[in-house]
């Protein structure tokens, strides 16, 4: 039996069945239980859980209710199987280790601590990645903390949790990764604004990034924000790290990298790359129902299923992949392998498919001095260890056709899921499935995740009204989210005023350096130098069109030059004073 506290409460039998736990009593004495694990919770604790400092007289008789109706909610057949025992004063569950996704989670961190200290990076990446790709929301989701002890447990979990993110993220900026870190360390940095060692870490990936004055700039960001919301200067390590970035201290400097511990899948260790899954993501349920049968399909043949998930920037791509490839994990018993191409991630460049291939490489068991230096050589040596085995691949970021072939495995049994703004259509035997912004439902489901329902439904027609400004889209919705959740004083009628004005409203939706501006001008740039002449007309008409009080534009393919050599005639009569009568 296999329970799950790190995201949304779920029990599963040994048979793959989902049991339900539907009685919001029972789902907490479950709950109250399993954050104590093999270890005995008293009577009163679990009164007090699940009635408060003020329980009903017949509490105690109730409680004994409760975990009769548990242990027949997991037991049907016979309860007395059950994992609920009974102690002298309370009650405790019995779960193994692999049992329970905590356990589990708190395993990984132990040995990936352990591979640290030992100087085993990529192995300590290794456990904690998979550590973290088990959390799947938040810890007690949908579980009221109906006591100050419960509340501060979840907390606790979730601080684990942050501390894990920051141990992987020392190790891949320590093993000189630290571009990839950048836009991962921004999203946590949005849903985190006053955690320092955040902070800390982006002003030092980005120094060696060679953005000295962006990392200077997130230091001002961060000074500003701890003076505004607590008072206080940044600590003093944060501090003595941007007088080392002014002073280019030489030991800021990527370190030398030693060769990593070869990493074998012959030896046990299946790589589980996927990032983590977005505890707010909400909705797209039809998408998803059609969606996985594309990654495992049916019958003695199994062709290697390629996924081209595309959209608008802010769409939600990556976050739908991520999520769709968890889903689907289990169809692929040989470990998942990810990649960030940076195909359009604004002030990094594009990850080549040689370095993408040099990272999987290394992480299926050869050695650094052993990788071959020339792209088609490391190609074929990676579809020599991917051959006959069931994996599957997330290309996320994906900029052109090209960047990915290279990538593609080249026998059945492995999947492959591609984001990128535009469909890859030249890409051969490619599956697409466009992706849209979320319905003005799900928008406000994101919104109650993201800023809480206490808020939310105190101005549900403001709420809405924010998810419309927001173009329901998930991006866009997040930075308002953010915005809201650092100034604790606004209300979301409040931010609605402040974006009602479409003069400013690009300004609004930014935090640190992530903004829609931002994730739409590296489209506009891409169009603007590109070789192919379409291109740079779209980046102009683009431009012309922005002076157009309209939403919508159509524009059949072919006509750009037409229509440009009318427009800016139009906008000009547009913007001339009416004639005097």
């Amino acid at each position: 039996m296999q329970f799950r506290l790190l995201g949304p409460l779920s029990v599963t039998a040994a048979t793959g069945e989902q049991i339900e736990v539907s009685r919001p009593k029972t789902r907490l004495l479950l709950a109250v239980l399993l954050t104590q694990a093999n270890s005995v919770v008293s009577a009163d604790l679990l009164v007090d859980s699940l009635w408060g400092p003020r329980p009903v007289r017949s509490a105690r008789a109730n409680l004994k209710s409760y975990v009769l109706a548990l242990r027949r909610t997991l037991s049907p057949l016979n309860p007395a199987l059950a994992p609920v025992n009974t102690a002298s004063n309370g009650y405790w569950i019995e779960v193994p280790p692999e049992g329970l996704d905590l356990l589990t989670f708190e395993r990984l961190v132990d040995d990936a601590g352990q591979a640290r200290r030992r100087g085993h990076r990529e192995l300590a990446s290794a456990h904690l990645e998979t550590a973290l790709a088990l959390w799947r929301g938040e810890a007690l989701e949908g579980i009221p903390l109906t006591t100050d002890r419960l509340a501060a447990t979840a907390r606790r979990f979730e601080d684990r949790r942050l501390t894990a993110v920051e141990h992987l993220i020392d190790a891949r900026i320590e093993s000189g990764r630290h571009a990839e870190t950048i836009g991962e360390l921004q999203t946590w940095i949005a849903t985190h604004p006053l955690r320092e060692r955040l902070w800390e870490q982006l002003m030092l990936a980005m120094y060696r990034d060679g953005r000295q004055a962006d990392a200077l700039a997130a230091y001002q960001r961060l000074r500003e924000r701890l003076i505004e919301d607590v008072g206080v200067e940044p600590s003093p390590s944060v501090r003595a790290l941007q007088s080392r970035i002014l002073a280019a201290d030489p030991a800021l400097a990527t370190p030398h990298r030693d060769a990593p511990d070869p990493v074998s899948l012959s030896a046990g260790h299946k790589p589980r790359q996927l990032p983590l899954d977005v505890a707010t993501f909400v909705g797209r349920d039809d998408e998803l129902t059609r969606a996985r049968p594309l990654l495992d399909p049916q019958g003695d043949y199994r062709p290697q299923p390629v996924l081209v998930i595309h959209g608008a920037p802010g769409v939600g791509k990556a976050a739908f992949a991520v999520r769709l490839a968890n889903l689907s994990s289990a169809s692929f018993p040989d470990g998942q392998l990810y990649v960030n191409l940076h195909g359009a991630t604004p002030g990094v460049a594009p990850v080549p498919a040689s370095e993408a291939l040099g990272r999987w490489l290394r992480t299926l068991g050869i050695a650094a001095t052993d990788l071959p230096h020339d792209v088609e050589e490391r190609a074929a040596l990676f579809r020599s260890l991917v051959a006959d085995r069931r994996m599957l691949i997330l290309l996320d970021n994906a900029a052109t056709a090209d960047s990915v072939r290279p990538l593609l495995p080249g026998s059945p049994g492995t999947a492959v899921v591609i984001t990128s703004r535009a469909g890859l259509a030249i890409l051969d035997g490619s599956l697409d499935m466009h992706l849209g912004p979320l319905s003005p439902q799900a928008s406000r489901a994101m919104l109650d995740k993201l800023i809480g329902p206490a808020r939310t439904t105190r101005e549900p027609e403001a709420t809405q009204r924010l998810a419309a400004l927001c173009d329901f889209l998930p991006l866009a919705l997040h930075l308002a989210a953010a915005r809201l959740k650092a100034r604790p004083s606004w209300t979301v009628s409040h931010l609605v005023s402040r974006l009602l004005d479409e003069r400013h409203r690009l300004v609004e939706l930014a935090t640190g350096d992530v903004g829609v501006r931002c994730s739409l001008s590296v489209g506009c740039t891409a169009l603007r130098d590109s070789a192919d002449p379409d291109d740079r007309a779209a980046a102009q008409a683009f431009c012309l069109l922005g002076a157009l009080r309209v939403t919508h534009f159509h524009l059949e393919l072919g006509e750009h030059r037409e229509a440009l050599q009318v427009l800016p005639d139009s906008l000009d009569r547009a913007q001339d004073p009416p004639p005097p009568r």
